[in-house]
């Protein structure tokens, strides 16, 4: 077992004491620790089990070997980390994961084989190539090119996981410094494409397309937009989680992107917000307000009410016993979206093109929030709405208003 304390034992060949720790990779060492009962002997063992139990229930590499490990290796024995360091305080993971699982996929691909201590600044730039120009993974298929935002993020993500590997001997400072040696890649400088990033969604837009959401994805998106959080927090609401004392609900989301830092999210919820709010409260508080399986069975409940003819008792309930899919207790941000960008697509489809509505995305919806509170407030309550730390964040989500420059010059000439 993985939480098992490694044992002091007598080793009946030397007469010494000794304790077996797994190395990590499915590997084993006996170490001897001195005569058998002594309390130098002791001390070894709880130097060595604590410097065990801190590497991770891995062995130290010794000086002697650092850099003789490969890259599989290292990504090995980094993920078992990644997967127990990025979760949030329900414990489930964060999406970092998924974004380090990408990042480190092309180093794997072109240097799994590699000892550390031959790979350099060259090697980084090889596999930052293959980001580039995308690549066909013999495993997992076509691998399409990304911005070059996104690539040195990811080249950002391998550096991290070497200085890891610094901190656990297991790479030689000198291989980080190499690394840290390659410059990001510069907008215009390279053949990298460029993101085109998260914009403001048009509020004429928004409002075109409530009408063709079901009421409850119609209610999320009232909400994201009236109080600019962001959808991870819409989705995670619990009445529990709302302070209802005042005039004005706070909502104090238990799970939010800035909680690691030690910093509270306060949401504001307006009369608008709070309206729709009150029509999804319920007596189970610690429940989700929002779920795909209460919106289907609304409805079912819906399509009852309009019939016209006496329903048979055998399709009173035509739910398979053992579907393979059913409705989950709580949106995802990922199946958030979808369902809007399916209304959409089913809207689209028998339109014409000039009655098309454009796809958007739920994160706009906040930077729309950003640019109206900073048109009409300022930056300082954009900022406090919105939650963010840095004004800088802020203008990156407000944007540049260019309907307030076009105002100004028109009156300046």
């Amino acid at each position: 077992m993985k939480n098992r304390i490694p044992s002091y034992r007598h080793h009946k060949q030397s007469g010494q004491a000794v304790v077996t720790l797994p190395d990590g990779r499915g590997g084993r060492r006996d170490v001897l620790l001195g005569a058998f009962g002594s309390s130098a002997s002791k001390a070894e063992y709880r130097r060595l089990v604590a410097e065990w139990l801190a590497n991770g229930h891995t062995l130290p590499a010794t000086p002697a070997s650092c850099g003789e490990a490969t890259i599989g290796e290292l990504i090995a024995q980094y993920w078992d980390h990644v997967e127990d360091y990025y979760r949030r305080i329900d414990g489930k993971q964060t999406s970092e994961v998924h974004c380090i699982l990408h990042s480190l996929r092309p180093l794997a691909y072109l240097y799994g084989d590699m000892q550390l201590k031959e790979f350099g600044a060259t090697q980084l730039n090889t596999a930052r190539q293959l980001m580039i120009d995308g690549y066909v993974h013999k495993k997992y298929g076509e691998q399409p090119r990304i911005s070059r935002a996104s690539i040195n993020s990811r080249v950002k993500r391998i550096r991290r996981m070497f200085k890891w590997g610094v901190s656990k001997d297991l790479v030689a400072p000198d291989t980080l410094t190499r690394l840290q040696s390659l410059d990001p890649l510069k907008r215009g400088r390279t053949k990298a494409d460029e993101s085109k990033g998260v914009k403001a969604i048009a509020r004429a837009v928004v409002e075109d397309t409530l009408p063709i959401l079901s009421p409850m994805v119609a209610d999320m998106v009232t909400i994201q937009l009236e109080t600019g959080m962001r959808p991870g927090e819409l989705v995670s609401m619990r009445t529990c989680d709302i302070d209802m004392s005042g005039a004005l609900w706070i909502y104090r989301p238990t799970i939010h992107k800035t909680l690691h830092h030690g910093i509270e999210r306060n949401i504001v919820i307006g009369p608008k917000a709070k309206a729709i709010l009150q029509r999804h409260l319920g007596l189970a508080t610690e429940s989700l307000l929002f779920s795909p399986a209460t919106m289907m069975e609304e409805r079912r409940e819906a399509r009852r009410r309009v019939r016209k003819t006496r329903v048979q008792p055998s399709q009173l309930d035509r739910r398979k016993k053992n579907a393979k899919r059913r409705p989950t207790d709580g949106w995802t941000v990922e199946s958030y979206g979808r369902s809007i960008r399916n209304a959409i697509t089913q809207h689209n489809k028998d339109k014409p093109d000039g009655e098309h509505i454009p796809q958007w995305r739920p994160n706009q919806l906040r930077h729309l929030r950003a640019l109206e509170l900073k048109r009409e407030f300022g930056l300082d309550v954009a900022r406090a709405v919105l939650g963010h730390q840095q004004p800088a964040m802020t203008e990156h989500y407000a944007g540049l208003d260019i309907q307030a420059a076009i105002g100004a010059m028109g009156k300046v000439g």
